[in-house]
């Protein structure tokens, strides 16, 4: 499944979001995890973040994993799809 970016600011709000979500004891803290080499894709090179956390209403995990050029953006697509 080919991922379409969202709108620039809605990616810039995802972390935030996630840090809402947390401050307001609704989730665990979000933790992202980066890969240690990028990964080699498509004729160029891409950071892998993982997003995760765990929903403490419903004690189910959230978790969004995304490449991206950066790793900025690699995070933010990540904490998106969380």
């Amino acid at each position: 499944m080919l991922f379409k970016y969202p709108e620039k600011c809605k990616l810039e709000t995802a972390i935030n979001s996630l840090n809402l979500l947390y401050s307001r004891g609704l989730i665990t803290e979000p933790q992202f995890l980066f890969e240690d080499e990028q990964v080699y894709q498509d004729g160029k090179y891409w950071w892998l973040c993982v997003c995760k956390a765990i929903d403490r209403n419903k004690h189910r995990k959230i978790e969004g994993a995304r490449l991206g050029r950066s790793k900025t953006i690699a995070q933010n697509c990540a904490a998106y799809i969380a």
